[in-house]
């Protein structure tokens, strides 16, 4: 299925008191990380949505799309309508947020592979989590998310049509301190 990736990497890192995403993990910044995982050949189209310049600039090396979220303040639904809202023709878009190292290409390969037009595709580690791919069907419903909502909110109340696709070890951690870069 043709599917567009929306990488959310607009968000104010208030709990790390600092721009995580530029922030050297393992001698690179943590965003490319989730960009070198990406493999562009796979999707539609790749959209970063981001408040940052720096990052719009790494994203765009990558031969990304950049959309520019000027009110990250509106909280996590902003980006994600931001995205959708960038979405090509495709059928499907996978949302991934840029603050998990770990995230396997395994995991990202399983959700794309077990797409389909009527299921939700998320991670699990013994609970539904980011990343998460969601048919068109179900984009008027995430277009509705405010605030801090995230679309775990969507696929929670559609729960008998979600794909779980396990992952392994702590690929699904995020980090959102300083003290998370040393697990």
């Amino acid at each position: 299925m043709k599917t567009d990736l929306i990488i959310l990497a607009a968000g104010n890192s208030t709990r790390f008191q600092a721009n995580k995403l530029l922030h050297l993990y393992q001698g690179k910044p943590l965003i490319l990380h989730t960009f070198d995982k990406i493999d562009r050949s796979k999707f539609e189209h790749v959209i970063v949505v981001t408040q940052y310049s720096q990052i719009a600039e790494a994203a765009r090396a990558y031969s990304f799309d950049v959309v520019i979220n000027e009110h990250p303040d509106q909280g996590i639904s902003s980006s994600i309508r931001l995205g959708l809202q960038a979405c090509s023709s495709s059928e499907c878009a996978m949302f991934l947020v840029a603050d998990m190292p770990g995230l396997s290409v395994k995991t990202i390969d399983h959700m794309l592979a077990a797409a389909a037009c009527d299921r939700i595709v998320a991670a699990y580690d013994g609970g539904i989590k980011n990343p998460m791919l969601f048919p068109k069907k179900y984009w008027p419903e995430i277009r509705e998310l405010q605030g801090d909502q995230g679309a775990k909110k969507i696929a929670l109340r559609h729960l008998s049509s979600v794909t779980l696709i396990k992952t392994e070890g702590e690929e699904l951690r995020d980090i959102d301190s300083p003290k998370d870069l040393y697990y």
